[in-house]
């Protein structure tokens, strides 16, 4: 039996779960609680605080001018996305500090989230925070409105990239209108067979058999 963490508030004010997200959380809870774990439900170990959302924005922008000046020429910059190419230009304006306390605020984020998940073997969270989102829905609110729209939706993923836990994310149901919806369950750094394990253990429990085509049972 394994010990896990639950949580579906996002952690962003303002930004609530759809309910959806939250009906397969408890539906993958109560599966796992069936296997014989323990699940418990805990506060999100740290919020998106207007430092950490800036330091994300900051280090994703200086990430990707990096790996476009060497392999794109500045005479086919026109060609990229308009976010793709917002970020190249914000990544172009930092300078080494802003980079490092970036990563200093990341790093303050990332133990947060490691603290707090050390007493529990794995974490249950929804994957999105809603719906698959529709084409042109990120570029909404224009393109400086992108990186909001995109942490709204992913707003359970990023902690996981930054603390380098292995994740996974599950399928759940459809609601009404046909739309999936699905879990993430992330497990201890370097815990990648315990965390397949347990998702195969899902899978067998037929969480997700409802929506599987039946040629994935033969």
């Amino acid at each position: 039996p394994l010990q896990v963490a639950t949580w579906t508030a996002t952690g962003l004010d303002g930004v609530d779960p759809h309910a959806h997200s939250i009906h397969a959380v408890e539906r993958a809870a109560a599966a796992l609680r069936d296997a014989g774990h323990e699940v418990s439900e805990i506060a999100v170990p740290a919020p998106y605080s207007e430092p950490v959302r800036n330091a994300l924005e900051t280090w994703f922008a200086a990430m990707v001018h990096a790996s476009i000046a060497p392999v794109i020429p500045p005479e086919q910059h026109h060609l990229l996305l308009p976010y793709t190419r917002l970020l190249y230009e914000t990544g172009a304006t930092l300078s080494s500090t802003d980079t490092l306390m970036a990563q200093a605020v990341l790093a303050r984020f990332a133990d947060a989230f490691l603290a707090t998940l050390d007493d529990f073997d794995l974490t249950l969270t929804p994957t999105t925070s809603g719906p698959p989102a529709p084409i042109g829905h990120f570029l909404a609110d224009g393109v400086e409105g992108v990186a909001d729209a995109m942490l709204a939706w992913s707003c359970y993923t990023p902690w996981a990239n930054l603390t380098g836990q292995p994740a996974i994310s599950l399928p759940s149901h459809l609601d009404e209108s046909g739309l999936p919806y699905a879990v993430q369950l992330v497990g201890r750094p370097r815990g990648d067979g315990e965390l397949l394990a347990v998702a195969a253990q899902l899978e067998q429990a037929g969480l997700w058999s409802e929506i599987h085509p039946p040629c994935w049972d033969r």
